[in-house]
């Protein structure tokens, strides 16, 4: 971890753990977590690694999320039909679906980081677009039993 980011992380919150492991070593790790948070990268777990690879991913966090956990995944709003691959986005719909065949209740979605002007053909690197993404945040949760 570079110091810039332990300073922001670890050094101020002393409860928070930036953890860096494949996915296997994860669901293996035996680490049991409140909350665990994936922030505009599902996508690309998805398109550049591949749908098993995001529904390993799904996984993994659920294996390393104590009974009744959160799990937060924002991302890139992207079209059922469109070339999300290409724009860096994705379907919620598709997130929606690894995380319920992963074992997690789907509880809630937000529109806090809804953007009406995204049209979602643009790819979200677009200079007028770029921190500016139409953008869904989902909350599902691992049942407490």
């Amino acid at each position: 971890m570079t110091k810039a980011l332990a300073e922001r992380i670890c050094d101020r919150l002393n409860n928070v753990d930036k953890v860096d492991s494949t996915w296997a070593e994860l669901a293996h790790s035996g680490a049991q977590y409140d909350v665990a948070l994936s922030a505009l990268n599902f996508h690309d777990v998805y398109y550049m690694q591949s749908p098993e690879a995001a529904a390993e991913m799904m996984s993994a966090v659920f294996a390393a999320l104590k009974p009744g956990g959160v799990f937060g995944v924002i991302d890139h709003v992207g079209s059922a039909d469109g070339d999300n691959s290409a724009l860096h986005r994705i379907d919620m719909a598709i997130a929606v679906d690894l995380a319920s065949a992963a074992g997690f209740i789907v509880e809630d979605n937000s529109d806090l980081l809804t953007n009406s002007e995204d049209d979602h053909t643009q790819g979200v690197f677009a200079d007028e677009l770029r921190g500016h993404t139409d953008r869904f945040v989902l909350k599902v949760r691992k049942p407490a039993n």
